[in-house]
């Protein structure tokens, strides 16, 4: 979600490291604090399930961005916003410093 370009302020990040077969997540809230995670789940749609259900047991109320490392090939099936229940999704690229 932006207004004007920029990015609205989330109430939570689940932010997805990702592999060839494996992804890693770490749930934080706005301040950063760590809510879950990290943990390791499969890149399939059981194992996406499986991450969203552990985030609604421990997310606030608000938007929620999903932060998908960018790597080669393997990050597009996780960067799809259709897989994340309307959550926004940004895929970052791995040297990105913020």
């Amino acid at each position: 979600m932006s207004i004007n370009g920029a990015l609205v302020s989330a109430a939570a990040v689940v932010a997805v490291d990702v592999g060839k077969t494996v992804a890693a997540a770490l749930i934080t809230d706005a301040g950063r604090q760590r809510l879950l995670g990290p943990f390791s789940f499969s890149m399939t749609a059981l194992g996406v399930d499986g991450v969203i259900r552990k985030a609604r047991a421990v997310l606030p109320a608000g938007v929620i961005r999903v932060g998908v490392e960018a790597a080669g090939h393997y990050h597009r099936p996780l960067a799809t916003p259709t897989v994340w229940p309307g959550w926004e999704v940004v895929a970052v690229e791995p040297r990105a410093r913020h």
